[in-house]
């Protein structure tokens, strides 16, 4: 079992945080998320004054649906206009699993999977038929589409970012990338 020890400086509310761990357990070639039961391993934050220790909840990385699922509800019974709908979309959610596609690779399938609900509670709010094609909801507005971001989308400028941003570095990883190119030329 491991523990971890952090001590906060800033306004959070240890009572309200939650923190993922992503490891892989690799069998016959074939990887696998540990879960809580799984793996052992807490995190425990002192507050300010470093007297006391919160011990932060643990969610499991298959959880992360959650926060679609809470998002959609809340948009279904809300009484925001259309463009408060689309900026809770864009300023709220899509922040809240933006951070996740640069350490996952979701084939657009599952990115569709997580957008359906998503698209299926915030399409009428903002006054637009819940089977619209989805060609029309992602497409540019130039050719008469919505232009909603999609998950696939973000995921892939995340990568190149990340990518960009190690070669600009020339860290380590940036050296390993020149190495793996220089090797596969």
């Amino acid at each position: 079992m491991g523990e971890i020890i952090i001590q906060h400086r800033g306004a959070l509310n240890l009572e309200k945080c939650f923190w993922y761990l992503l490891a892989w357990k690799w069998n016959k070639g074939k990887a696998t998320l540990l879960t809580s039961k799984t793996s052992h391993y807490s995190l425990n934050m002192t507050s300010e004054n470093g007297t006391n220790t919160t011990e932060i909840q643990r969610i499991d990385p298959n959880i992360s649906y959650r926060t679609v699922l809470d998002y959609c509800a809340n948009i279904v019974a809300s009484k925001l206009t259309r463009q408060e709908i689309l900026t809770s979309f864009i300023q709220y959610l899509l922040l809240k699993i933006r951070y996740q596609p640069p350490l996952l690779l979701l084939s657009l399938s599952d990115c569709d999977k997580l957008m359906s609900p998503i698209l299926t509670a915030i399409l009428p709010k903002m006054h637009t038929n819940r089977n619209t094609s989805r060609a029309i909801v992602h497409g540019p507005e130039a050719f008469g589409g919505m232009a909603l971001p999609h998950l696939h989308t973000i995921q892939g400028i995340e990568k190149l970012k990340l990518f960009l941003g190690h070669l600009r570095l020339k860290d380590r990883t940036a050296q390993l990338i020149h190495y793996l190119h220089a090797f596969n030329c």
